[in-house]
């Protein structure tokens, strides 16, 4: 069995349809198919809800400023038929808040009907505390690599990945170590997750 770990992002991708939609769409398939096991770290899962918040947040302080710019302007007569053509920006903020999360809810349940959830326990906080140390990684990121290291860890694969988009901090010569030396292949984008483990169902 080919263990795909994922985290955070690629829920998102699949939640707001960003640039790789289709490929993360085709792994979730192929785990969907019994030819893949997908796992996640509980913590990704709330992170999305974090960032849905956050998102929401700001679109509609945004929302807000901006009719409260119109307001403004629609005092002059020469801007009210332009002002009253723009007010639908605003309603298009908060009604996107409200489809991303419809969405969100969307793409975790079929998510959480194939995936392994990886627990935070109190190993993982230890490990995720050691690897900010070591590899210098930021408290969420760090939390991320030592659940994937415990499965690993727990369970034996000749074949799995671990796939997300951060390479800002990830890209580590050691971490790279690290999960090479559990069979682990870390790659940097969905697509690339895709191409490796179709080639691997393919053998």
């Amino acid at each position: 069995m080919i263990f795909v770990s994922v985290e955070t992002n690629f829920i998102l991708e699949m939640a707001f349809s960003q640039e790789q939609v289709d490929s993360c769409e085709s792994i979730l398939s192929l785990c969907e198919s019994g030819k893949a096991k997908l796992i996640i770290p509980s913590f990704s899962i709330g992170e999305c809800f974090e960032a849905l918040v956050r998102k929401a947040k700001t679109r509609k302080e945004l929302a807000s400023k901006i009719s409260q710019e119109l307001r403004q302007i629609s005092r002059s007569g020469s801007y009210r038929e332009e002002v009253t053509a723009s007010q639908g920006i605003t309603a298009l903020l908060v009604r996107s808040s409200e489809e991303d999360e419809s969405r969100l809810d969307s793409a975790l349940r079929r998510i959480l009907s194939v995936a392994e959830i990886i627990q935070l326990d109190a190993s993982v906080i230890a490990a995720a505390e050691s690897s900010r140390r070591t590899y210098r990684l930021g408290y969420q990121d760090s939390v991320v690599y030592a659940s994937v290291v415990a499965h690993l860890r727990s369970y034996h694969s000749e074949n799995s990945c671990f796939l997300n988009r951060n390479s800002r901090d990830f890209d580590d010569p050691d971490i790279e170590a690290m999960l090479n030396a559990s069979n682990c292949k870390m790659l940097f984008r969905f697509d690339s997750g895709l191409e490796y483990i179709s080639n691997l169902t393919n053998q």
